[in-house]
C-alpha cells in the first residue's frame, strides 16, 4: 500500500511541474507579443543614424 502513495506522489508533482511549466510557457509568449519588432529598430543600408550632438 505505501508503494502506492508514493507512486501517486510522483504522479502528481510530475503533474504539478508540467502545469507549471505550461503557465510559464503561456506568460511568456504573452509577454513576447507586448514587445515591439526588431525591424522597427534596425538601421537599413544606405541610411545614418541621427545623431544629436
Amino acid at each position: 500500500m505505501s508503494d502506492f502513495i508514493y507512486v501517486l506522489v510522483t504522479l502528481v508533482s510530475f503533474g504539478g511541474l508540467a502545469a507549471l511549466v505550461g503557465v510559464i510557457d503561456r506568460r511568456l509568449a504573452a509577454a513576447d507579443d507586448l514587445e515591439e519588432p526588431a525591424a522597427a529598430h534596425t538601421v537599413t543600408r544606405g541610411t545614418a543614424p541621427e545623431v544629436e550632438a
